[in-house]
This record gives structure tokens, sequence and C-alpha cells, in this order.
């Protein structure tokens, strides 16, 4: 064979050998086949815009919402979903984190499908200044620099140093968190990520403060739109649909799609960078080898001890207690006059009455929640802890003042003529004999109640409210853990519950003097 072959041939043979020791490069495992997802079932986060992607692009057979990125994946892994779609930057964190390695992700060409990604704003005096702000940042080579530190296989644990001076005002921006590297929880318990820089750069070019208002995904668009902030500091991705009902920057960030699917036997180079050996437990011990105690301790240091979490935990556990409680207060006072309301002897006033309790009672308590978030209260300049508080009083009233009616109908009529013939007025009577009984009967019920409302203040994480349960999600987003923070989560509300129990049963004993020693 002469020279002029040998050469060909002999790098051809080296790259073939080259590419079946150390597989195909990262992130492009197999060719794009559009067909293989027909009919398929694919995770999506709910509002984002790739479950129309889904059934139009894939034609996926059925597309189910999650409101987490972690909830996709665990459904992919578990097999309750075939694939995930998300966008690439998220596949890249993953990577960073070395999470699911369970996973292959398989990326859509560009020529197939790209995202396109802007902030939403409310008024368009401020999207024109950060048109002008972002053509600026772009000349001056900032975002490149951005995008090279944040959308990195290694993730910043820290933002840069940008001082704000506030001098004209609070830029108040809606985000969701637990998307890393766009925003999730940093140590110290701090909110960073490339959304969080980008904000704080507008921000200094405006001469303003910052404050970002965290909530879930879904919660963005109506947040900004009403009012509640002045821009999304998260990116929403662009569709001419979207165009026609919100206000869009110039285009921030287009990258490209990928599927998460199951990794299968022999498949290589699809887990963008992430090795299968990861999948093993710190100190190289193999997962079956690996103690239950060990894994929980592991657990317990990544989720609360790692950045001081815990710190979080017990913020949140505050914020649930103290709506739960002021609710609870305000609700009992309120559902007092509504069962006075029902006692009273004119019938529109008590038609008035079950006409509310109807509403209250047909209506799922997070519809209420966002109504009166945005609608009875939009123009109310007050924080969203308190509308929380208003909204969950407003309907634990009835319950309440329905408890209470019918507690009062069980007192015997004959104490009530004895308390009357004895010289008792009506307002002596009520007080003296009939609430004192009704209260005994109301209690066991008014308990469950309490108990009700602490497990339905989970939904306020849809009004920007980082309570217990939105906590857990956050940590959830961050740490890639399907499991630890719902369970710690279950078990921080079963705790409470049962203390609560246990409160009103030795309340009850104590109205009916029936203490135990």
């Amino acid at each position: 064979m002469t020279q002029k072959w040998t050469t060909p041939v002999f790098f051809f043979v080296a790259v073939v050998w080259a590419l079946f020791l150390f597989g195909a490069p990262a992130g492009e495992a197999a060719a794009w086949d559009p067909t293989k997802f027909s009919g398929k079932r694919i995770a999506a986060v709910t509002g984002d815009d790739l479950a129309r992607v889904a059934r139009e692009l894939l034609n996926a057979g059925d597309v189910v919402l999650f409101p987490h990125m972690g909830d996709l994946l665990e459904a992919v892994k578990t097999g309750r979903a075939d694939a995930a779609i998300q966008s690439e930057v998220v596949v890249e964190a993953l990577a960073a984190e070395e999470a699911y390695p369970e996973l292959e992700f398989l990326y859509i060409p560009e020529d197939v499908y790209v995202i396109e990604a802007a902030l939403v704003f409310h008024e368009p005096a401020l999207r024109d200044r950060y048109n002008e702000f972002l053509k600026g940042l772009e000349a001056d080579g900032v975002l490149d620099d951005m995008n090279r530190r944040w959308l990195s296989k290694k993730i910043p644990d820290a933002l840069p140093e940008i001082p704000l001076d506030g001098k004209n005002g609070t830029l108040v921006a809606a985000e969701a968190s637990g998307y890393a590297p766009m925003a999730f929880i940093g140590p110290g318990n701090e909110l960073i990520g490339f959304d969080i820089e980008h904000m704080r750069r507008f921000a200094q070019y405006l001469g303003m403060n910052l404050r970002v208002d965290d909530m879930d995904y879904a919660g963005i668009l109506p947040y900004v739109q009403s009012g509640r902030a002045d821009v999304s500091a998260c990116m929403v991705l662009v569709t001419e649909e979207r165009r026609k009902n919100a206000l869009f920057g110039d285009p921030v960030q287009r990258y490209r799609t990928v599927l998460a699917v199951r990794r299968t036997e022999g498949s290589v180079g699809g887990n963008a960078g992430v090795s299968e050996d990861s999948a093993a437990p710190p100190g190289g011990a193999e997962r079956k080898d690996f103690s239950l105690w060990e894994r929980l301790k592991a657990a317990v240091q990544k989720n609360l001890v790692q950045d001081g979490r815990w710190k979080m935990v017990l913020s949140g556990l505050g914020v649930t207690l103290e709506i739960s409680l002021l609710a609870m207060f305000f609700g009992t006072l309120l559902g007092f006059l509504l069962c006075c309301a029902l006692l009273c002897g004119n019938k529109i006033v008590r038609g008035a009455v079950r006409a509310y309790g109807a509403l209250i009672q047909g209506t799922p308590m997070v519809v209420l929640l966002m109504v009166a978030y945005y609608i009875l209260f939009s123009d109310v300049k007050v924080s969203s802890i308190l509308i929380a508080v208003a909204a969950f009083a407003l309907a634990e009233a009835v319950g309440i003042g329905g408890n209470l009616k019918n507690a009062i109908d069980t007192v015997d009529v004959t104490q009530i003529e004895a308390a009357r013939s004895m010289g008792f007025s009506r307002l002596q009577t009520f007080f003296i004999v009939t609430l004192p009984q009704a209260v005994r009967v109301a209690l066991p019920g008014y308990t469950s109640g309490f108990v009700s409302l602490v497990k339905s203040t989970a939904i306020v994480g849809y009004i920007a409210i980082s309570d217990l349960s939105r906590v857990g999600d956050i940590i959830r987003a961050r740490t890639f853990d399907a499991y630890f923070p719902l369970l710690m989560v279950a078990v921080i509300y079963l705790v409470i519950t049962g203390i609560c129990v246990r409160f009103f049963k030795w309340a009850i004993r104590k109205v009916n003097r029936e203490v135990s020693p």
C-alpha cells in the first residue's frame, strides 16, 4: 500500500478506535429520530411551553405536567413517563452535580427546535429601558462572560459584587428558584444564579434596589401582569401566543431542548458527561452495600446541614405556623359573627350567610387564595402573608360558624327557658348557659378544622411565600434528592398536627373539667 493511502487509513482507524474507547461526544449519544417518541408519555413543567412542543413536535401520546424539574426526572427514572423535556442549561446543571446517572439526555437539533427566552414586563417604559440595557450588556461582553460562568459545567457558588444604591426606588422581580444554574439557593441560603446576577445588573443600571419574590414557575406570568412585580427575573419561553398577552423584552438566550430518557444497557455519552460511577454513594461503596443508616446520614448532610439549609426549614416552619395561627384566630372571630347571623331572625341575613358558605365550600382553596391575591387585594399594598391569612380566615370562618351553630342547636331548650325565667336577659342566657355548653360540643370539630388549616397552607407558594412546603421544594430542586425533603416535610407536618391534636384534647378535658391526674 502506498504512502498516499496509508496515512488516511491510519487516521480513520485511529478515530474509530478513539470513539470506541472514549465514547461519543457528551450529549450527542444518538441520532435524532422524531418518531421515537410518537405516542409516548412525556413529562413537562407546569406553565412551560415545552408541553406544547412535546405534543406538536414529538407527537406525544400523553403529556403529564409536574411543578418542579426534579419531579420530571423522577417520573422518567421510575417509569411513570417515557421521557422528560427540558432546556439544555438545566441538563448541564445536572451534569455538574453528577445527578441522575440512571438517565441519558438526547438533544433536539437546533434546526428542529430552539428555545428563545426573554423577560416579561409589566410596563412598556421599563421594557424599553431594559432593551437598551441588554444591548449595552452584549456590547461590553458582560453577557458573554455571564454565560461562560453560569452556563458551564462548574456552577459558581456566589454572585459577583454588584452594589445597588437604591436612589430610584426598588425593582421587584418574580423568580422561580430551583432551576440551577438560572436561579437556586446557594451557600448562606441566598438566592443566586444567572437570573439573579442579570437582575442585579439591571437594577444597578436603573439606580434601584432589588427585591426578588420567589414562587412557583406557573405563577410568574400572572404575578407580573397583575403588577405585583415589575419584571420576571426568570427567562420565559417566547411563543407567538404569549406575545399577544405578555410584554416581552428582547430575547436574552437561545438554547436547545433536551429529552431525558432512561439509560439503556450499552448507551454511551448521552448523559452530558455524567459517568456511571456517579451512581455510587460517598466513599466508593456500591449502592447495595450502602446501609440505610449511612444513606440517612448522607441525606441529612446534603439536605439539612450543607449550606445551613436547616435554617431555611426553620424559617419555612415559622411562616407556616404564623399563617395558621393568625388565620385560625381571625377565622374564629369571623366564624362567631357568622354563627350569630345564622341565629338571627332576619331571613335575608341568614340567606346571605348561607350563600357565602356555599360559595366558599364549593371553591377549591387554591382558587380562593389566587382570587384574594390577584383580585380582592390587588390594590392593597400589604405583604403576601397577610393576604394569605385573610384568605384562609375567610374560608375557615365558614366551617367554624357552621360548627358552632350546630353545637348551639344541641343545647337543651329547657335550660334556656329556665335561665330566662330566673331573670336572665337573652344575651346573658346565651353567654352563661348556651355558649359554654356549645363550646364543649364544638371543640372536636374545631380541632379537626385547625389541623386541616395547617395542611392547607402548603399552597401559599403560589403567591410567593416560602412556607415549609415551598422550602422543601426548593431544597429538593437544589439537591436533586427526590425523597428525603418530601419525607422531612411530611414528618414535620405530622409532628405539628400531632402536637395540635394533643393540645386540643387537653383543652377539651379542661373545659369539661375532666383533667387527668
